[in-house]
């Protein structure tokens, strides 16, 4: 699947309108997006202040982005820890 999941965090698609067919998820980047599992569409934000309109739709979608932002960073930070553990037991890249 193309992004991170809200698990379950459903509203009306912007572009076909269909109730309860949209989910936010994030790009490898963090950024905000919304796909529409019924016509396909995937509408990209460029920044979190891009959410706000959606509220009127959507209540409570600026604090699935933010629930879903702190999980990517973690998972970053784990990766980085991963790394360095890896470099600090002589593990070189193929």
């Amino acid at each position: 699947m193309f992004g991170n999941d809200t698990n379950g965090h459903r509203f009306c698609c912007l572009h076909c309108l269909t109730p309860d067919s949209a989910t936010l998820k994030l790009d490898k980047k963090g950024r905000p997006f919304t796909y529409c599992g019924m016509c396909g569409t995937r509408t990209f934000m460029h920044h979190v202040s891009g959410l706000r309109g959606l509220r009127l739709i959507a209540p409570g979608l600026v604090e699935t982005y933010q629930r879903l932002h702190s999980q990517l960073h973690i998972e970053d930070e784990q990766a980085v820890e991963l790394i360095a553990q890896m470099r600090r037991a002589g593990v070189q890249a193929a």
